[in-house]
């Protein structure tokens, strides 16, 4: 019966409630809808974080307060308030300022609905003590507005209600304005940093000295730094106990002198009472004006010399209103016998500071005196400066102008010592005889030289290719390093230039030459870009120069080219129509002009082929900055009709592309026969006559004899134990000559023999060769050879070849290998002096060069060359060339390729890596995996990037078991790439998807909480059963009288709340008089 009277009063109620809400809705609707745009409601607070409790008509400095406001537009655009002292300044001139000591008379804010989006800009003017309080602070047209601010610490005082707050807002369309006047309370704080002071007596009489004259006439002067904050004029006062110690000294007698400036009108001696020293002082900034109060002690006639003791108390208070105090300091003082060792801080040179033998060091050393603060040259003797032990300088302190700090100040040269690190000691000695000495300061002595290194000079045209050879039309880029002998980069003053003849060189827009050359500070990164138009080809020279702050210098110079591509090979010599024979030391020039643009260090190679297209010669020639040739090749001692001549050759700039062009060469020679008479044996003490005879042809005309009377024939003969001998002669009518005038053989061997003839022959030199070995042996009666036209020998003529060499060869890091050459000597004398050379286009680092002694003819040697490679050798591939050339100027050459792996520290760093790559991006995958339930379209992508990130993790591991480093290397650097951005992206997925669990959680508990005090509300809504029913059972009795108790103690609990609520009010944080002690 109970439930069913409740539940109709619950419904009867219920709908009375809901009518009323209906009601007042529809009200509230009407009125908002009627009412004008419009700000009311205007009131200040002096509470914090948005409180509306204790209404205010002051502001108060350094304080946060609340300001309220109602706007009646639910449309409000923007609106801006602005807080001003109309006795200093205008409204207007408030807007957007932005001066720090605009901070004493105005303040102004804007607010703007941003799209919806609720924005305050920041306070003006900034950096000052004015602040706002954005959390608490709220713009709304649905209830009442709240701005939270602070008023700056300097925002001035006053009583008279010159302070306005000026609100504007404007809803698009019109703009309204609402002010309310206030005053400002005051603010003053003080702030002494010394508790305690000490100094040593002076003399008598001094009120109307300067603090340098007391300082001269050896007075100890002590200072107490303090800082004052005020927004109102204010005076400053001070007073003092009097010393006590075996006597007293009483500081109305004229003791105790105090001066805020070095000036004797603002000198005074301080009494018992309060005096002021400073009056009428300007308001401050926020940050306060920043004091020196200076105090000496004056002795009166005698007292005895013991230690005194006193007390001193300051204080500032307001000028128009004394009762307007800061709190008073007081700071302990104590007069007597200096025991204390003065202070030094060493502010030059710095710890570890690199100098060198020589060098002058300028030392900056602080000095404090404990008693006073400071120091000067009549209280200590000298600062004496020692370096590893040596005393090199010494100097008396001096005190700066604003009496803050004192100084010894000074330099000295370096002397010489082995040491790398040296010790730098100081040592100060006061008046009182009190010594300080300084921690040991260790200097760098600079024992090093500085190294300009791993320069590359690259292009637009080719930035990858190294061979510095570039285009007229390029731009130069170059990079390197500047380090010391410790491999450690260095802070260089770098100069350089380029020196292209004929070009106009700029860095920066700004022309660079010799004489005015690009300088730079650099940390030992060199990277530098030069811009230049130049229509000349040929060498240029880089010139690096590089200069460390202890004069170290080092320097830089490298030749490089300015070149084109080839596109054609002229040969400038004229071969029609010209007969050339045997033995001919043919002039060949070439030419490589392309487009008005030569080809400055083009790789020629001239080849001269048979008619069986067999390579007889092949000659090697660069081109010069004309982008010409001119070399050197002679036609073999062989009868051929022809000879081809085959030029090719290709741009440094472009070695892939090779231009090829031919001529041939027409040739003629004179048919030598051959017979020689002479014993086949030679007895001891004997000699033999050697004549050698025949006859001669012409090669276009056989048998001819006409044609080729009066040939010059030559003959010699070369044998043992410096046998040579020449015989000339010429050719007969019949064609024949004869060799009868040689000298006799005398001694038995091998004997060589060569014929040769010159004729003229329609207006052509002709020639003619043949040569023959003989050797007389003893015991044989005779020996009679005959050389006959089908049996001519063929040319062995001084050769000069490479058989065998490596065609590649691989080195790591860190290794070395031998590579073996053979070299032979085709030829039929003895070669000298034969220098091998090992270059290279790409790289200095693989040099060799050499000298064979001697190679005999027809014989080869071994030769074995180690190449070592560094373990900071770049890895790459580079061309290399093996010259040789001997002193008659037979040469030959060669060109390999050399490979330079990753070493085993390269090779660790990869293995390193690439468990490093494969940890992380196994934890990437389990982020991942645990994402994808989701289905979200991002975490697909997502997973669709690592997927291909774990492919390129197994490239990787392929390219290790093959051992290919490089590979491997290459492919670490795009996994890295790769990951970089998605590491990011996956932990802000991982986040928002912890944010929704969280959210998940946490509604789900709010949802159970809601169930159980629905439940208890419930059960305790219910009447409790009579306690005179007779229970059957024990337990339910208990149960019954437990809950009458329970809603009892809550009732009784609740009124006791609402009473206190009532009968104390809250505590009054925000008093105005809490920065007064008064």
């Amino acid at each position: 019966m109970q439930k069913t009277t409740l539940l109709k009063k619950i419904t009867t109620h219920s709908a009375a409630y809901i009518t009323f809400a209906a009601i007042l809705l529809t009200l509230l609707c009407l009125t908002n809808s009627a009412s004008a745009f419009n700000i009311t409601s205007i009131a200040l607070y002096d509470d914090e974080n948005g409180a509306t409790t204790n209404p205010t008509t002051a502001m108060t400095p350094a304080d946060e307060m609340t300001l309220t406001f109602n706007i009646t537009d639910a449309s409000l655009k923007e609106l801006s308030i602005t807080i001003y002292d109309s006795a200093q300044t205008t409204k207007s001139a408030c807007y957007n300022t932005d001066i720090i000591e605009s901070a004493s008379r105005c303040a102004w804010v804007e607010w703007k609905n941003n799209s919806g989006e609720e924005l305050f800009a920041s306070l003006r003017p900034t950096q000052t003590s004015w602040a706002i309080d954005k959390p608490n602070s709220l713009i709304t047209t649905s209830s009442l507005s709240r701005f939270v601010f602070t008023p700056a610490k300097s925002s001035r005082y006053t009583d008279a209600s010159t302070w306005t707050i000026h609100i504007r807002a404007n809803n698009g369309t019109e703009e309204r304005t609402r002010t309310l006047t206030l005053n400002n309370t005051y603010y003053l704080i003080q702030t002494v940093s010394k508790s305690s002071v000490l100094f040593e007596p002076g003399q008598k009489n001094t009120v109307n000295h300067h603090l340098a004259q007391l300082e001269s006439n050896g007075y100890d002067l002590t200072y107490i730094p303090l800082t004052i904050i005020s927004n109102a004029p204010y005076n400053w006062k001070a007073k003092s106990t009097n010393f006590t110690g075996a006597g007293t000294i009483n500081v109305e007698a004229s003791t105790l002198g105090a001066a805020l400036t070095d000036t004797p009108q603002n000198q005074l001696y301080l009494n018992t009472t309060y005096i002021d020293i400073q009056t009428s002082h300007p308001p401050t900034t926020d940050s306060g004006d920043q004091k020196q109060l200076f105090l000496w002690l004056d002795y009166p006639p005698g007292d005895p010399d013991t230690t005194y003791t006193a007390s001193l108390s300051l204080q500032a208070y307001i000028t128009s209103n004394t009762s307007h105090t800061a709190t008073e300091s007081t700071v302990s003082m104590s007069a007597g016998t200096d025991n204390t060792k003065p202070g030094i801080n060493i502010i030059a040179p710095l710890p570890l500071a690199w100098t060198k033998n020589g060098h002058t060091i300028d030392y900056s050393i602080n000095v404090t005196d404990t008693l006073s603060g400071f120091m000067n040259s009549y209280q200590t003797k000298k600062c004496k400066i020692y370096f590893g032990g040596t005393l090199v300088s010494q100097t008396s302190v001096q005190k700066n102008p604003t009496y803050n700090i004192s100084k010894c100040t000074g330099s000295f040269t370096v002397p010489q010592t082995g040491n790398k690190n040296v010790n730098l000691n100081i040592t100060l000695e006061d008046m009182a005889g009190n010594f300080a000495y300084n921690d040991t300061l260790w200097l760098q002595l600079d024992q090093s030289s500085l190294d300009i290194s791993d320069i590359a000079l690259v292009s637009t045209s080719k930035p990858n290719d190294l061979d510095w050879y570039f285009l007229a039309s390029d731009t130069l880029r170059i990079v390197g390093h500047i380090k010391n002998q410790a491999e450690d980069a260095v802070n260089t003053t770098l100069t350089s230039w380029l020196d292209i003849p004929g070009a106009a060189v700029t860095v920066n827009s700004s022309a660079i030459s010799s004489s005015s050359p690009y300088t730079i500070n650099t940390p030992g990164n060199i990277d530098i870009e030069y811009f230049f138009t130049s229509s000349n080809i040929g060498p240029a020279t880089l010139y690096l120069t590089a200069k460390d702050q202890m004069n170290n210098t080092a320097t830089y110079n490298k030749t490089f080219h300015i070149t084109n591509y080839l596109n054609s090979i002229t040969i400038l010599t004229n071969f029609t129509d010209k007969i050339y024979s045997q033995g001919d030391n043919i002039s060949i020039e070439l030419d490589t002009n392309t487009d008005a643009y030569p080809v400055c260090m083009a790789n020629i190679t001239a080849t001269l082929k048979d008619p069986d297209n067999n390579a007889v010669r092949t000659i090697r020639a660069v081109t010069d900055a004309g982008g010409k040739a001119q070399f050197y090749i002679d036609i073999p001692k062989t009868k051929e009709e022809y000879y081809t001549l085959e030029v090719s050759g290709f741009s440094p700039i472009d070695t892939t592309k090779t231009i090829t062009n031919t001529t041939t060469i027409n040739t003629e020679w004179l048919d030598i026969e051959v017979n020689i008479h002479t014993p086949g044996y030679i007895d001891t003490n004997q000699s033999t006559k050697i004549r050698i005879f025949g006859r001669l042809d012409y090669s276009d005309d056989p048998g001819n004899n006409t044609i080729v009377e009066g040939a010059a024939v030559t003959c010699l003969i070369k044998g043992p134990h410096n046998y040579n001998d020449t015989d000339t002669t010429t050719l007969n009518s019949t064609g024949e000559y004869n060799c009868n005038g040689l000298k006799n053989i005398t001694k038995a061997g091998k004997y060589h023999f060569e014929i040769s003839a010159q004729k003229t022959i329609n207006n052509f030199k002709i020639s003619g060769w043949n040569k023959e070995e003989y050797v007389t042996i003893t015991n044989i009666s005779e020996l009679h050879a005959i050389l006959t036209n089908t049996t001519q020998p063929t040319d062995t003529s001084s050769a000069l070849i490479i058989t065998s060499y490596p065609e590649k060869i691989s080195l790591e890091q860190g290794k070395s290998t031998l590579y073996n050459l053979t070299i032979k000597n085709t030829g039929d004398t003895i070669l000298k002096n034969i220098t091998l050379k090992l270059e290279s286009k790409d790289t200095d680092a693989y040099h060799y060069s050499g000298t064979i002694p001697e190679l005999k003819e027809n014989k080869e040697i071994l030769l074995q060359v180690n190449i070592i490679s560094s373990n900071t050798s770049k890895t790459g591939s580079y061309n290399m060339s093996i010259y040789l050339e001997s002193c008659n100027g037979t040469n030959t050459s060669i060109s390999f390729l050399l490979d330079i792996l990753y070493g085993d520290a390269e090779k660790q760093r990869i293995k390193t890596n690439y468990t490093q790559l494969k940890t992380k991006i196994h934890i990437m995958r389990r982020s991942v995996n645990t994402l994808l339930p989701s289905k979200n379209e991002n975490i697909q992508f997502l997973d669709s990037k690592l997927k291909a990130i774990e492919k390129l993790l197994n490239d990787l591991e392929l390219a290790l078991e093959k051992n290919d480093y490089l590979a491997a290397d290459s492919t670490i650097y795009d996994i890295e790439l790769k990951l970089h951005n998605l590491e990011d992206t996956i932990q802000d997925e991982i986040e928002k998807q912890n944010k929704t669990t969280r959210k998940n959680i946490i509604m789900a508990i709010i949802i159970i909480i809601i169930i159980l005090l629905a439940a208890l509300i419930y059960y305790m809504w219910l009447p409790a059963k009579s306690t005179n029913y007779e229970f059957e059972k024990k337990d339910e009795k208990t149960l019954t009288d437990t809950k009458n108790i329970a809603k009892q103690k809550i009732r009784e609990y609740l009124e006791k709340l609402k009473h206190n609520l009532k009968e104390n009010p809250k505590y009054n944080y925000h008093r105005k008089d809490r920065w007064s002690s008064s």
